[in-house]
């Protein structure tokens, strides 16, 4: 699958990962079509919307990281006052993805937006770990 969206057309698009895509978009309409269109248009614009909360924290655990890392520049892009700013930041998307739990209309989209996480993590993880375990035999 991967070399299907990995593969650049002549005029140097993505063109398969966009045909998904453009698929995938069409399916908010055809959701729609149903006699709960608000309903969905929740859903989705809940999900979405709840993974940049859950892409933000990831970002930032991952700069926490490479600060650890020897890949780090000391002269690079650097987060003012890191050791404070970048646990509040944290804690604060972490404080506001919980609150989605006490709102009813969000808990969908909260939910969904864990198991798009673990799902697409997961797969991503065991791909990781097929092409590691490749390189190494």
């Amino acid at each position: 699958m991967h070399q299907i969206f990995g593969q650049i057309s002549k005029s140097g698009v993505p063109a398969a990962a966009i045909v998904l895509s453009a698929i995938l978009v069409l399916v908010t309409p055809i959701m729609s079509l149903s006699a709960a269109t608000t309903a969905v248009f929740t859903v989705v614009t809940g999900i979405s919307s709840d993974m940049y909360l859950i892409v933000y924290t990831l970002a930032m655990l991952a700069h926490r990281k490479y600060r650890l890392s020897n890949d780090y520049l000391a002269d690079g892009f650097k987060m003012p006052a890191y050791r404070i700013t970048s646990p509040l930041t944290i804690a604060f998307f972490v404080l506001i993805f919980a609150s989605l739990f006490f709102i009813q209309a969000d808990i969908v989209g909260a939910i969904g937006a864990i198991i798009w996480t673990l799902l697409f993590g997961g797969i991503t993880f065991a791909h990781q770990a097929r092409l590691r375990a490749v390189t190494r035999s």
